[in-house]
């Protein structure tokens, strides 16, 4: 995919029309919004209302990838300091791609090289989520207003055109904080063991759930790495999550040159991974890709460090490994952790192994054999969880 923008010429009003009333289609069937009650929503353009905006300068532009047009957008020029954004539109079929902020970058640029210091939109109030996502790229909310020929209530938004060339990590923790949930944010401080003396010791959580930090991390996946560090080492438990989602994603479309350097930022992070969550969502992504087809002796200085953490990491980094069926990385990975007094790594190793079992039974069944009478009781059970009944009885007495 190599999608492409261009500015509109008066032959590409047919599909403008067309990508503007298809796009919209969905919002005018939530809000109720037809011909009779709304006639000037986007969903009822018609040919001459797009002739009339270029007529009177209002410039449009289309992405697209190939010969498909994916979504397009408008720029109005207000006055020499304010600029509108309008008709902003993606295809139902192409979302969730990045055109819609793709375009939204694409005005902001245009407008800053026009000299505008300003560009105002307005939606429907009601639309949260499309709130959201503009606050996301840098848009501050301002007032609401009813008028007397729309149904609904609109909120109007401005962004700063300079100020918010780049988005700041400190402004999406703020934006995390006003999407917490706080009675969601203590069920996940005393999961997540956060008391004095647990392994989450002092974490701090805002109270989203991991969906929502994902669709996040579609939202700001062009975050600069610099920023992306900075997230990384937030106090904000989801800040940090948001962070390694980013990254994730990143080293999986990156570059050979990208891949180093989110894997050198990861080994670099470690404490800030830190709790098992963190690990988990992480790991395979970034150090087991990263180490497939290199030395994986990386993995064996994390198995042996004083850093919990970076032990989990070292086993959990290996179920790709186990994906791809390779499981010998983490039967020797998980032999040195046999006698390690963590209760999350006793889980870790007991999980890896038996997802090594599910794929070859003889393997995992050979190392434990050899190694169920040393073993913790949790990895244990855990590796033979799946075990048929008999069996398993006869594991955990030591009858083998």
């Amino acid at each position: 995919m190599n999608p492409k923008i261009r500015t509109c010429e008066k032959e590409d009003i047919a599909v403008l029309v067309e990508t503007i009333r298809r796009s919209f289609r969905d919002v005018a069937e939530h809000f109720g919004l037809t011909q009779e009650n709304t006639p000037r929503h986007p969903s009822n353009s018609r040919e001459d209302w797009i002739q009339k905006d270029m007529e009177r300068g209002v410039t449009y532009f289309v992405i697209e990838d190939g010969d498909l047009v994916s979504g397009c957008v408008a720029l109005e020029v207000a006055n020499p300091e304010v600029c509108y954004l309008e008709r902003l539109a993606v295809l139902p079929d192409q979302r969730q791609q990045g055109f819609g902020r793709a375009l939204v970058r694409h005005v902001l640029s245009k407008a800053k090289h026009l000299g505008a210091h300003r560009v105002d939109i307005g939606i429907i109030a009601e639309q949260t989520e499309l709130k959201n996502w503009y606050q996301g790229i840098g848009f501050v909310e301002g007032q609401s207003k009813e008028f007397s020929h729309l149904p609904f209530r609109v909120t109007f938004m401005s962004y700063e055109v300079g100020k918010n060339d780049q988005l700041r990590a400190s402004d999406i923790c703020t934006r995390l904080q006003m999407l917490g949930d706080k009675e969601q944010a203590r069920v996940l401080q005393r999961f997540f063991k956060t008391g004095p003396g647990e392994y989450g010791q002092g974490d701090v959580f805002v109270g989203l759930r991991v969906p929502e930090i994902r669709k996040l991390a579609r939202e700001y996946r062009a975050l600069p790495l610099p920023e992306i560090t900075r997230l990384l080492q937030s106090s904000l438990h989801e800040a940090r999550m948001l962070a390694l989602f980013i990254l994730v994603r990143a080293y999986a479309q990156g570059d050979v040159s990208v891949q180093e350097r989110i894997f050198d930022l990861y080994l670099r992070s470690t404490r800030f991974i830190n709790n098992w969550d963190l690990v988990d969502a992480s790991a395979e992504h970034i150090v087991g890709a990263h180490l497939r087809y290199r030395s994986r002796s990386p993995l064996y200085n994390l198995a042996v460090s004083n850093l919990l953490w970076e032990r989990r990491i070292s086993i959990m980094a290996t179920f790709l490994y186990i994906k791809r069926g390779e499981v010998a990385e983490t039967l020797r990975i998980a032999e040195l952790l046999l006698r390690d007094p963590a209760d999350l790594i006793h889980k870790a190793v007991g999980w890896m192994l038996r997802e090594i079992g599910k794929r070859d039974r003889p393997a995992e069944e050979d190392f434990l054999k050899k190694n169920y009478k040393i073993m913790p009781r949790t990895m244990l059970r855990y590796a033979i969880e799946r075990f048929p009944e008999t069996l398993r009885k006869q594991y955990l007495r030591g009858e083998l």
